[in-house]
């Protein structure tokens, strides 16, 4: 009887020391990673730790409600300004890019199911005259609409004549859930070069060229950039960088290839993409949620859509399509479950459409302000984004920028031709969302 309250205070003490160290490791995480919620870096710390399967619990628990269904009484567009190369001059309030108008279809009109497949086109090579027409305003759903509500303006233009290469857009895009806000931005891929950079985390590994953030020597060149996909224990798919295929390409998964031009495209892997295509970067993120211009996310019955194979779990989402007419478009939208945000992908007119990263202020677009100079500032798309520095101070995931390529460089960005030492991520802690 007598070694019972030592036992207990042994316990007391292990129990106790144990909350310490680990209220230790998690300040020092968050402390760590400012620009996050107090949530989401928890979650992130907790991921790192072998608790993914705790937090995908408690995100399902989180996020099960339904958006509300009282409209928004305000869009999420953020920026204000348009940006321009140097030896050009614009207004400083931003254009409406006059176009002819689409208007969506209703909510309660159910998504069309069909199997993946089906040809699509490409953009093949960057060249100094775009075929990519502006993107046409969307005809708000919401009556009364909100001032500027679907109206695409433009972001960033290029050149002397001051080309549009990066419009943005917000609008309320579902009659039945009006507290739901969409945001998206349209680049012109034509004028504008793509890489893809590894992040501390995702993939980890290393060393690389295109490391965490944007190097000096192409901060004078970004134009824009934008997150990716998901963490790999997630089994996203793919993952090829830098000569090193850090995840096995699987067939018939949404993937993001840059060639070594610094063209991007969007397409699906065995089908419109292949290996001998001469990508040098390679992202996949699921199977598509749009392929060939109908949804397709309901032909994938066992895919983890971010804890979602109820189609239960309403968060912000993020995703990048390749439009009907040519162009990119990174789309974001709140709270939204996975078919809403397919209904909401092909609604914009997407061809081929894949999810990226979601969950908080993980998704993320940002322009940059100040082109030309060593400082340069991030603009976030949306309000709900969070801190626009990221990509320039140092990322923990792998995200995706887009330069001036008459002005960026060369070997600030990796294209193919740089011969480096890559340790295989393989002998780095697997840690991945």
């Amino acid at each position: 009887m007598r070694l019972r309250p030592r036992v207990v205070r042994t316990a007391l003490a292990v129990s106790v020391l144990f909350v310490t160290v680990t209220l230790f490791s998690v300040t020092r995480y968050v402390l760590a990673h400012p620009g996050y919620s107090l949530q989401q870096n928890v979650a992130t710390w907790a991921r790192n730790k072998g608790l993914g399967a705790v937090v995908d619990r408690l995100e399902l628990w989180l996020h099960s409600d339904a958006p509300s269904t009282a409209p928004a009484a305000s869009l999420a567009l953020e920026p204000e300004v348009v940006d321009t190369v140097p030896g050009t001059t614009v207004d400083t309030v931003v254009d409406t890019v006059p176009a002819t108008t689409t208007t969506l279809p209703a909510t309660t009109v159910p998504p069309t199911t069909v199997a993946a497949g089906g040809p699509t086109t490409t953009v093949v090579t960057t060249t100094t005259t775009s075929t990519i027409p502006p993107p046409a305003d969307v005809a708000p759903v919401i009556v009364p609409a909100l001032k500027g509500e679907g109206e695409w303006k433009v972001l960033f233009t290029i050149g002397k004549k001051k080309v549009p290469v990066v419009w943005g857009m917000s609008v309320r895009p579902f009659t039945k859930y009006g507290s739901v806000v969409a945001t998206a931005a349209v680049f012109d891929q034509t004028r504008l070069r793509a890489a893809m950079f590894n992040g501390s985390d995702v993939p980890g590994g290393g060393p690389w060229v295109n490391s965490r953030k944007v190097p000096a020597s192409g901060l004078r060149s970004i134009v824009a950039a934008f997150n990716g996909g998901f963490r790999f224990e997630h089994d996203p798919g793919g993952y090829v960088t830098e000569g090193i295929t850090v995840r096995k390409m699987k067939r018939g998964f949404a993937t993001i290839g840059i060639d070594a031009k610094g063209v991007l495209r969007v397409g699906v892997w065995g089908d419109d993409m292949r290996s001998s295509d001469g990508w040098v970067s390679l992202r996949q993120n699921l199977p598509p949620l749009v392929h060939d211009g109908r949804i397709s996310w309901k032909d994938f019955k066992w895919t983890d859509w971010g804890t979602d194979f109820g189609d239960k779990v309403y968060t912000y989402r993020s995703g990048l399509c390749r439009r009907t007419d040519g162009s990119t478009m990174f789309v974001s939208a709140g709270d939204v479950n996975i078919d809403l945000f397919a209904r909401l992908l092909k609604q914009f007119g997407c061809e081929t459409a894949m999810q990226l990263d979601i969950n908080g202020n993980w998704p993320h677009f940002s322009t940059y302000s100040n082109f030309g100079a060593r400082t340069r500032y991030g603009k976030p798309l949306d309000v709900r984004m969070g801190d626009p520095q990221r990509f320039l101070k140092g990322y923990d995931k792998d995200f995706f920028a887009l330069f001036d390529p008459k002005s960026v460089p060369d070997g600030a960005v990796w294209d193919g031709t740089v011969t480096t030492t890559t340790v295989p991520v393989t002998t780095a802690p697997a840690t991945a969302p």
